[in-house]
């Protein structure tokens, strides 16, 4: 956010804390309300913040009418505030449109520096600047601050209101540079199929996040297991990560780039194998070495069967083992920032087209028996599919604390539904991936080894 009243946290407020707002005037950034006020007079200052630059609105907390500075705090009963929060969510989700995002947070009696007593509470609430403004009030209006009135005025000039639109564009830009960029890459690399994942937690960048860690704790943090990267360094932006070891350094390897703003955009070579013609394999080493990688030469009978010899198979088994340690890793730095989420994913994969996805499970094979073989016909792929909201997966916040094992955190339900996105898109219904899944999670293990622990991609 553009101000905030405090040198610590929204959760971290204490009395202390409060009683600074002695000398903050209402205004631009701050709104002050004595008591629980109605959803609609709460819709207006919500939205006004929203639609300006964010601010901070104090329930508890009455104004001094000379200065309009806080003056004192007789606080909200205990018995109220869970009522009291529910109104700022209705204000919030039903009396604005869009839905204006916001924090909150309350702080108990008794605190003497602010001679709330016990049994009463202040309830703090953060409004981000709004991604997609104008906030509509349900009255018709548009309300926003202005500088020298504590009161939310409406907008009904159509300056204002175009200049709302253009900064709604102008962030939507900014997200769509970050989610939908290709990394340049190599001729020799035209063909490879890239898995891009960007995750952040301020889609729009108007919280504020920042990530304060030095080159040790992230270089610590990333070579780390069950994603080691052994090539890191800084960028103009944050970090980057690479896994160099084994790979031909000037491509475009398995990347991390991680932003001082606390965002990730990960690239991931999927591994792929130019089939062959049965005919070809002529020795019992060489099928072995085939069954290695398909289920056994059930896969590439398959093939041939559906005159797909010499398609080039996209190795999907590592898939999900990789999506869940990324989301871990995501998670794991944020942490370190303090940010416990939500954050926001979107997968793309780009050169996807005509290449044949595999999956090594029996289920899939019984698929394909009475199917046939998917092909993929588009180029590129997203998942999910669409612009912000829709099209991106929101992965759940938690509790923030030092994570010590990301094994912890690797069954996040992000990762995973990010995977069955993907392979819907990639031809796999879901109804194949849902029985058998803990055949296809010992496939995934089974790769993981046959690499070493290490998630590697590129040609196999």
């Amino acid at each position: 956010m553009r101000y905030t009243p405090f040198d610590v946290d929204l959760f971290e407020a204490t009395g202390s804390h409060l009683a600074g707002l002695t000398e903050v005037s209402e205004g631009w950034y701050v709104d002050y309300k004595s008591q629980a006020i109605r959803p609609r007079e709460l819709a207006k200052s919500l939205s006004s913040f929203a639609n300006r630059y964010g601010g901070w609105l104090f329930l508890g907390v009455k104004e001094n009418s000379s200065n309009h500075t806080a003056e004192s705090f007789p606080g909200i009963p205990d018995a109220d505030v869970a009522s009291v929060v529910e109104q700022v969510r209705d204000a919030a989700k039903d009396i604005v449109q869009p839905a204006v995002s916001y924090f909150h947070h309350s702080v108990s009696g008794p605190l003497p520096e602010i001679s709330l007593p016990e049994g009463r509470s202040i309830i703090i609430v953060q409004i981000p600047e709004g991604a997609s403004p104008p906030y509509v009030h349900s009255d018709g209006r548009i309300y926003v601050r202005t500088g020298d009135s504590s009161t939310p005025a409406y907008a009904n000039d159509r300056a204002t209101i175009d200049l709302l639109h253009r900064k709604a564009d102008e962030k939507r830009a900014l997200l769509d540079d970050f989610v939908y960029r290709s990394p340049e890459v190599s001729k020799g690399e035209d063909g490879t199929t890239f898995l891009h994942l960007a995750i952040c937690s301020d889609p729009f960048q108007v919280l504020g996040h920042r990530y304060t860690g030095s080159f040790p704790e992230f270089s610590d943090l990333m070579g780390s297991r069950p994603l080691p990267f052994d090539n890191i360094y800084t960028s103009q932006s944050g970090f980057v990560a690479r896994q160099a070891q084994g790979n031909e350094r000037r491509k475009r390897i398995f990347t991390w780039e991680f932003s001082r703003k606390c965002n990730s955009f990960v690239t991931f070579p999927l591994p792929s194998l130019e089939v062959p013609s049965l005919n070809s394999l002529r020795t019992s080493r060489e099928i072995k070495e085939w069954s290695q990688y398909f289920h056994g030469v059930e896969f590439a009978s398959r093939l041939a069967v559906d005159d797909l010899q010499y398609s080039r198979v996209l190795n999907l088994n590592i898939l999900v083992t990789m999506l869940m340690g990324m989301v871990a890793r995501h998670r794991s730095l944020a942490a370190q920032a303090r940010i416990n989420g939500p954050f926001f994913l979107k997968a793309r994969v780009e050169n996807s087209w005509r290449v044949v996805p595999f999956l090594d499970t029996t289920e899939y094979i019984s698929h394909i028996d009475k199917f046939g073989i998917p092909v993929v016909q588009d180029a590129d792929i997203e998942a999910p599919l669409g612009n912000w909201p829709e099209g991106f997966i929101r992965i759940p916040e938690i509790n923030w604390s030092p994570v010590e094992d990301e094994a912890i955190l690797a069954t996040s339900a992000g990762g995973i539904e990010a995977w069955v996105e993907l392979l819907r898109a990639l031809g796999i219904p879901g109804e194949v991936l849902s029985k058998n899944t803990n055949e296809i999670l010992e496939s995934a293990n089974r790769e993981v080894e046959r690499h070493r622990g290490r998630l590697t991609g590129g040609s196999l």
